[in-house]
């Protein structure tokens, strides 16, 4: 009884660490209002040379404001593919400098540090410091809670798209989506993948049958995006 009792403490634990909607350890806005039907598409792990101008041009065509949660160190490699998202009227949000993967490891000092980088580098190209702040992999702990700590708004997501899974067929993550998505949520695709200017053609199309508009996420949660 002992061992099913810390087995279950032990997957609690887990779970509100790994799941950004949990809002245990640190809330995050994972939706915004249903009064308005409409809905936020955020993409995350950018920029990236390839993938993200041809996200940029669909987006532009369907004349659709989205957030892009992007990598410092990314950043720093293609400062103009950041321009140019900032340009034409997208928000930026900070995704950390490193996507380290044991980034929940660090203290809070160097967690902090690590965002605060992020931030430096965004302003140099906008002139703005990002609210929005997103951790790498939706992982969540006491010590980012104390790294963020009402300095940035914590953005999650209530639609998961896992396209970063090879063996899942855009089709189908995109029809999963579509028949999933309702007024309010978040839709965490990426813009690093192949196939991702694909499955945001199909997701686009499926969201306006439905009836549902795209709107910037600032709009969606009632949020200021920049200082």
């Amino acid at each position: 009884m002992l061992i099913i009792i810390i087995s279950f403490i032990l997957l609690f634990f887990v779970w509100a660490s790994a799941d950004i909607r949990s809002g245990i350890y640190l809330r995050c806005i994972c939706r915004g209002s249903s009064v308005e039907k409409a809905v936020a598409l955020t993409f995350d792990d950018g920029p990236d040379p390839i993938h993200t101008p041809r996200i940029l041009n669909i987006l532009e065509e369907n004349n659709i404001k989205a957030t892009f949660f992007l990598i410092g160190s990314k950043i720093e490699t293609y400062p103009e593919l950041v321009k140019r998202i900032y340009e034409e009227g997208h928000i930026i949000g900070n995704h950390t400098f490193s996507h380290s993967p044991s980034y929940t490891l660090w203290n809070s000092n160097k967690i902090y540090e690590d965002i605060r980088k992020t931030n430096d580098i965004i302003y140099k190209i906008t002139g703005k410091f990002p609210f929005f702040f997103r951790p790498p992999f939706g992982v969540t702990n006491p010590l980012i809670r104390r790294a963020v700590n009402n300095r940035f708004v914590c953005i999650g997501w209530n639609i998961r798209s896992y396209d970063t899974l090879k063996f899942l067929k855009r089709t189908s993550i995109s029809k999963r989506i579509i028949r999933n998505i309702k007024s309010g949520d978040i839709v965490l695709l990426h813009d690093n993948r192949e196939g991702s200017d694909i499955l945001l053609e199909s997701v686009i199309e499926g969201i306006k049958k439905k009836g549902i508009e795209i709107v910037p996420l600032n709009r969606l949660i009632n949020k200021n995006a920049y200082e």
